[in-house]
């Protein structure tokens, strides 16, 4: 084992002692917290985009990743054995977590993220936006694919959970789904994508549709528990329809500031045979979703 590793896990072992001895908000009143929004898809899917404007409403605080802290922690992973009590803690968790933190998959503050890294503009809203926030009630984990993973091994305690806590929401992004599956392949994040039969572009978005197709699903039983927001959609409409969503205020500051200020990066050039390939695949596989079809369908 290299040295790197090693200090990596003596890392990971310190901080996962450290959470456990002091990794709570003991006084935080998680009455507080009208919803949980759990964001879900696969990494590099404007996750980091979308969750560093939601930082900048005073209704909302994110946790940024973590994930590989929470599911080996019995008392707070919620989505094993879902528990009222473990849910309470977790939320603890969360109000201690995201005040400081790490970079990467360790997590905390979602100003640790890339989305961060070289934007001063946005660092400098962030900031002034924390002085705005005295009890922000939309907790939102940005932990997308880790979480995703997990829900979709059990989707009888996926529902178990809906039925018992209104609160939890999920909310995914849809980004172009060649451009989404060409950056999990250029930084290895497709890694996280299970049992994937090659690292073909090909596979990678038959994969992320079958992330999407199993959540439109859960859609179709709880529409007002999962949200899909489409790239082509972040204009001042969309943010409205996800604001209702979240159940944050629609504030016309703050959206004036997000679309001037932050704009997604233009996309990667596919060749058509792949285009034609995903789109027919497109076709076929939500054939029974025509709505949801025809906004990927722009997509590609």
């Amino acid at each position: 084992m290299g040295l790197n590793k090693i200090k990596k896990r003596f890392s990971y072992l310190f901080i996962s002692i450290k959470d456990k001895l002091y990794g709570t908000n003991k006084s935080f009143d998680t009455a507080q917290v009208k919803n949980l929004v759990l964001i879900i898809g696969p990494y590099r899917n404007l996750t980091s985009y979308l969750t560093s404007i939601l930082s900048l409403h005073s209704n909302c605080k994110v946790l940024n990743h973590a994930g590989i802290r929470v599911f080996r922690n019995k008392k707070i992973n919620f989505l094993k054995d879902y528990s009222h009590s473990k849910y309470q803690q977790f939320l603890r968790f969360f109000d201690y977590a995201s005040e400081k933190g790490y970079k990467g998959m360790l997590g905390g503050n979602i100003s640790h993220s890339h989305a961060f890294e070289s934007n001063t503009e946005l660092s400098k809203r962030f900031k002034e936006a924390l002085k705005s926030k005295t009890k922000p009630h939309c907790f939102i984990w940005k932990e997308s694919h880790m979480v995703t993973e997990r829900l979709m091994n059990g989707v009888k305690e996926l529902e178990e959970i809906l039925e018992k806590n209104p609160a939890i929401k999920l909310l995914m992004p849809v980004r172009k789904p060649l451009d989404c599956a060409k950056s999990n392949i250029k930084t290895g994040k497709n890694r996280f994508f299970k049992q994937l039969p090659s690292d073909d572009i090909f596979d990678v978005s038959k994969a992320i549709f079958t992330q999407q197709l199993f959540f439109l699903k859960i859609q179709a039983k709880y529409p007002d528990r999962v949200f899909f927001l489409f790239e082509n959609e972040i204009n001042s409409e969309g943010i409205e329809n996800m604001c209702a969503f979240l159940n944050i205020e629609f504030d016309e500051k703050w959206v004036d500031i997000v679309l001037s200020q932050h704009t997604i990066k233009s996309g990667y050039d596919h060749p058509h045979e792949t285009i034609k390939k995903t789109r027919k695949l497109v076709d076929t596989l939500f054939a029974d979703y025509d709505s949801f079809r025809e906004k990927l369908l722009s997509l590609i």
